[in-house]
């Protein structure tokens, strides 16, 4: 296949070379004698020839004009002339005939030229511009008529000098042509010469594609992208260009989207046609329609508290990652905004406010053919406050002097408070040893000073500082005392043993002692029988006690107690002398 270009500039360059009829042949005026009849150019001069031989020979007229010739002749009347005799002799007396005949000697007379047709045919044509263009198969021929003489020969020139034309032409190269051609009849009557231009166009069109919208390297579509064909036809044009899908229904078309394509592969076959009917080869185009957008994840690392499916406590620490990835075209770019905010392109980290509070992460990405996901919303708690810890110290305790006195059996335990991501371990150590998760209430054992340190993690990591809580544990009863108002008269022995006899009108003092937290009550019971707690006057008055004539044994039991109820007991075994 010629190119087409190249094709113009060799028409043109041929055009230019041939546009001017080439030199005819000369033709010569002449007689012909066809079936006993005599043609005569029209134009010619006839001369009479008188002969006394059959064979022209031994014959002398001369003209009383020209004395070497005879006057010409020219005949009138186009087709048949008649010469015409008065006298006549018979042929075989030779003697005049009488009554005298007539004798007609026919002669044509012919001055019309032929005229001649050219036929295109075996081929589609197409006029443009004025312009008439041919595809394959042209067959051109030529006829001439003459209605006198007869037609002696038809030439032609085609892009070149005159040659008889015998056959018909089958131009085969792609050009323009310039075809003159003429007839001449048999007595050199020569036609005016006719002169047709056309164009052989025996080259398919081209067909380029173009696409509208968005397209990665050169095969990966966006389900948007629009393919447009374009057919290119220098000589004649294009008729129509045709594409279709896979294999689907061939269609005249400029341009077909992929709206109705599934994703994955597919072929676009297209093609041209030219107004003469050159058929352009099937071009084929293989191409993976993109129709799903990127999947997008959100990450977070570091600190992080799962509130819900969607909800996270997150601190200043916390990084939020985002990463996505398409099954085709690859991401262009993910995309994100935080509070509404004007959307940005993704970068390491997304960078949330400091304040407490929720914020709103919307995120979505962009493959390179335009699919976008849709935009995900992640909902994140800032949270960079430690939570706040209160001890709490249950009973008995008691404060003196602002400290804390407090039991073995004080339960100790801890409120932590958060409010935000929440509680997440509450740790403690006593005096300063090794730390240990709260896991619910608890005691210190051990007289004496001690020390609580501790301190509460939110679920994000914020971490309070340490605190310090001192206090006092005191499991130690107070000191019993007790003495009597006068000495002992006598002692008495018994099964029990030797005890001492105090008078009835004696008065038995009781006392108690506490070095830490002090003495709350003294209880006292007689002979086993109901506790009774001692008045201000400190004092038990012992005719109280034994109101009979006899001596009576009394055991007496003493209890103390003091602010933190650590109690203590004593016992005293006398005899109380009767009233």
């Amino acid at each position: 296949m010629i190119n087409k270009l190249a094709t113009i500039l060799l028409s043109l360059l041929c055009f230019e070379s041939f546009s001017q009829e080439p030199i005819k042949p000369i033709h010569q005026k002449k007689v012909f004698q066809k079936e006993g009849n005599i043609y005569v150019q029209k134009q010619m001069p006839l001369y009479l020839k008188f002969s006394v031989e059959p064979d022209g020979e031994n014959y002398n007229f001369h003209s009383k004009g020209t004395p070497d010739f005879a006057d010409p002749m020219y005949l009138d009347t186009e087709g048949i002339n008649f010469i015409r005799s008065k006298w006549a002799v018979n042929k075989d007396t030779k003697r005049t005939k009488s009554p005298q005949e007539e004798i007609l000697y026919e002669i044509y007379a012919d001055g019309i030229a032929p005229t001649s047709k050219i036929n295109f045919a075996g081929a589609p044509n197409f006029t443009k511009e004025g312009v008439t263009y041919y595809g394959q198969g042209l067959q051109i021929s030529l006829s001439s008529k003459d209605w006198i003489a007869g037609v002696q020969q038809t030439y032609f020139a085609l892009n070149g000098g005159y040659q008889n034309y015998n056959v018909s032409l089958k131009p085969d190269v792609e050009r323009d042509y310039t075809i003159y051609f003429y007839a001449t009849d048999n007595v050199g009557n020569v036609e005016n010469t006719q002169s047709i231009n056309f164009v052989s166009d025996l080259s398919p069109p081209s067909t380029s594609k173009y696409f509208e919208g968005r397209v990665h390297e050169r095969n990966v579509m966006s389900p948007n992208t629009r393919i447009l064909f374009a057919g290119n036809d220098d000589l004649s044009g294009v008729r129509e260009t045709h594409a279709y899908f896979n294999e689907g229904t061939d269609r005249i078309m400029g341009k077909i989207n992929f709206k109705s394509l599934e994703d994955g592969e597919h072929t676009v076959k297209y093609y041209s046609i030219d107004n003469v009917e050159n058929k352009e080869e099937i071009n084929t185009f293989d191409f993976y329609l993109d129709k799903i957008p990127p999947e997008t994840e959100v990450m977070i690392t570091g600190d992080r508290h799962k509130a819900s499916s969607n909800v996270n406590y997150v601190s200043r620490r916390t990084l939020i990652t985002l990463t996505s990835d398409d099954n085709k075209s690859g991401v262009d770019a993910v995309y994100y905004r935080v509070n509404g905010s004007r959307k940005s392109i993704y970068g390491d980290n997304i960078i949330l406010p400091t304040m407490a509070g929720l914020d709103t992460i919307s995120y979505y990405a962009e493959d390179r053919v335009g699919n976008a996901s849709k935009e995900e919303h992640l909902f994140v708690h800032m949270d960079n406050d430690a939570p706040t810890t209160n001890i709490e110290f249950g009973k008995p305790q008691f404060y003196k002097s602002q400290v804390l006195y407090v039991t073995s059996t004080t339960k100790i335990n801890f409120q932590p408070l958060d409010n935000g991501s929440g509680i997440s371990t509450t740790s403690f150590a006593i005096d300063e040893g090794q730390n240990s998760e709260y896991e619910g209430e608890f005691i210190v054992n051990g007289e004496g000073i001690h020390s609580v340190s501790f301190f509460s993690t939110d679920n994000v990591n914020n971490e309070e500082r340490v605190i310090v809580s001192r206090f006092h544990i005191d499991n130690t009863p107070p000191e019993i005392n007790y003495s009597f108002s006068v000495e002992a008269s006598s002692e008495i022995d018994d099964e029990m043993g030797r005890f001492k006899l105090y008078p009835s009108y004696t008065a038995m003092f009781l006392s108690a002692t506490d070095k830490d937290v002090g003495t709350e009550n003294i209880f006292y019971s007689i002979d086993s029988g109901p506790l009774m707690k001692l008045d201000n006057r400190q004092s038990v008055d012992l005719s109280e006690i034994n109101r009979s004539d006899s001596k009576r044994l009394v055991r007496l039991k003493i209890v103390a107690e003091d602010k933190l109820g650590n109690r203590s007991e004593r016992e005293a075994i006398f005899y109380v002398d009767g009233d």
